[in-house]
């Protein structure tokens, strides 16, 4: 994060707006969605 912040001279929005940025945060969400299914199942 540092070294996108310092290439981008400070401006957060470089982290939201590359492409890897996305497949990132898409990774994040699928391994949150997948845990919490998994703990909801556990539960039932």
């Amino acid at each position: 994060m540092r070294r996108t912040l310092q290439i981008g001279q400070g401006d957060p929005a470089a982290l939201v707006t590359s492409p890897f940025a996305a497949v990132a945060y898409a990774a994040l969400a699928v391994v949150l969605v997948v845990a919490v299914v998994l703990r909801v199942r556990r539960r039932a």
